[in-house]
């Protein structure tokens, strides 16, 4: 895995170590056991503008289900 890039800033407080010696899960299952980092965001207010799941799916033309 190369840097992670975020659209917010904040403070990691926990790191996927699963991911660290398996990356594929990332691509396997991106919603569940792949997640990369636990982020406690400096300002929430960041987060305003930011594109749902749904509307990311949308955006990548991701089907549901």
């Amino acid at each position: 895995m190369s840097d992670l890039y975020a659209p917010v800033s904040g403070t990691i407080k926990e790191v996927n170590a699963a991911v660290l010696n398996a990356p594929e899960i990332i691509n396997q299952d991106p919603y569940g056991a792949g997640w990369s980092a636990k982020v406690e965001f400096a300002d929430k207010s960041e987060l305003t503008g930011l594109l749902s799941t749904g509307e990311y799916r949308e955006l990548l033309c991701v089907k549901e289900g």
